[in-house]
């Protein structure tokens, strides 16, 4: 039934007078009208035309409009037929099975014309009005799941996007650290040269200064005693020279200038161990190696500032096998943890000093750094890194990682620390790297396995 073609009625009944009536009644509204004597015709019928609605009447032989209705409402294609039965049982436990078995209606014979109209009409429009439900609720439910793909492919399209940003920010982050790298190395390569030369030409003559003044201090003093009585102008120089200080100063200059070109040795030394240079493939390093490494070159951090005291380094060193690795980059990720611990260890040094200018405070924990190295029971081993800083605020520590992030002032930090030290751990090594809070530290767990396969 549409809304420009006329319902078809089936009309039910097994007395012929009843039939042609309600066929003249229902033609002249315009439906088209079908007929049927008996139950076994009646669902013939229906099966050949499915009608829009059925008048049934109940007292029929060999099926009565009870089992006729039953049978309807049996079937998937026509249990949504709206039946109306016509019977002259006016008993009102007949009328309760007429609902019973399904039926929608119930008229009483003898009917009058207008009432059958117009519960034909009424029902016919609920018909229609299902009818066209059903049809809107499956064009939504086309228009939902066209929509669901939409937003599938929406989805899809942004996870692309995001692992592309991803890949491009990895790839912004690998060149970086090539590049930075490359400068590095050539700048550790220019610094040694120009340094070790000279410095081996000092390192090597001092020895050589130390003995001539000995021996010319061990002269004077050999003079002093043969010759006790000095001429005046030589008594009067020597006083104004302060002749007993220089014979007891120098040799403590000669010994500091040794100290001080030891120390620029070990300088030089540490930048080439920490920049690894000439040993940019996998091999087997010592990790405390490294780990010394990057801590000579971040002594100077150490001293007490304007924000904090001295930091005390604390070193629970475990007996660790030679590891292979990448050890220039693994070096870095000492020097990019160990610096942010001391940043860390200044930001709690200022917010301390801002809260005493404010009102008294408990005495802060000392600021510490301590590094534990220690073996783990699959072959593998681990590095902590701890610091008695602030910590990592929640709210940011699922991004502390991600390339180009970072809390510090323009200028300070450029996001990639943690970061190129995760892509170095767990992407270049295979490793893990944790961040954890406890007992008052933050610990930065690095934990790889001792060979690469």
């Amino acid at each position: 039934m549409t809304h420009s073609s006329p319902a078809r009625i089936l009309v039910v009944d097994d007395h012929p007078d009843n039939l042609d009536l309600l066929e003249v009644v229902l033609e002249r509204q315009h439906y088209s009208v079908f007929r049927a004597a008996s139950g076994p015709e009646a669902l013939n019928c229906v099966a050949d035309v499915s009608p829009d609605l059925i008048l049934l009447d109940i007292m029929m032989p060999d099926m009565d409009g009870y089992e006729v209705c039953e049978h309807l409402k049996k079937n998937a294609e026509t249990q949504n037929i709206p039946v109306l039965f016509i019977s002259a049982l006016n008993d009102a436990r007949d009328k309760v099975r007429a609902f019973q078995v399904g039926g929608m209606d119930y008229i009483t014979k003898p009917f009058q014309i207008k009432e059958v109209l117009a519960r034909v009409a009424h029902h016919l429009m609920i018909r229609r009005l299902q009818q066209d439900l059903a049809v809107q609720n499956t064009q939504l439910q086309a228009e939902i799941e066209a929509r669901k793909q939409v937003e599938l492919e929406l989805t899809q399209k942004r996870d692309r996007l995001e692992q592309a940003l991803q890949d491009l920010n990895r790839a912004q982050v690998q060149m970086i650290q090539t590049e930075k790298m490359s400068s590095l190395g050539q700048l550790v390569a220019g610094v040694t040269h120009e340094i070790n030369n000279p410095i081996n030409f000092i390192q090597g003559n001092l020895s050589h200064t130390a003995s001539y003044t000995q021996q010319l201090l061990d002269l004077m003093a050999a003079y002093q005693s043969a010759f006790p009585e000095l001429p005046a102008s030589l008594r009067s120089q020597t006083k104004a020279m302060d002749l007993d200080f220089i014979r007891a100063d120098l040799p403590k200059l000669i010994a500091s200038m040794e100290v001080g070109t030891a120390r620029i040795v070990a300088i030089v030394q540490s930048l080439q161990v920490f920049s690894r240079l000439d040993e940019s493939a996998l091999q087997c390093t010592d990790i405390h190696e490294g780990i010394e490494s990057a801590l000579l070159l971040l002594q100077h951090r150490f001293a007490a500032n304007g924000v904090r005291s001295d930091v005390e380094i604390c070193r629970e060193y475990g007996s660790l096998p030679p590891v292979e690795c990448y050890a220039g980059q693994l070096n870095q990720v000492f020097m990019h943890l160990l610096s942010n611990a001391l940043d860390a260890l200044d930001e709690a040094g200022r917010k301390t000093v801002s809260k005493v200018n404010e009102s008294p405070v408990s005495e802060p924990p000392l600021p510490s750094i301590k590094i534990v190295t220690n073996t783990l029971d699959n072959d593998w081993i681990q590095v902590q890194i701890r610091d008695t800083g602030l910590g990592i605020p929640e709210a940011i520590r699922s991004r502390m990682f991600d390339p180009f992030f970072t809390t510090k002032p323009i200028g300070q930090g450029t996001g990639l620390g943690l970061s190129t030290s995760y892509q170095i751990i767990q992407i270049q090594h295979g490793g893990r790297i944790l961040e954890s809070r406890s007992h008052g530290e933050t610990i930065f767990s690095l934990e790889i396995p001792q060979r690469q396969r």
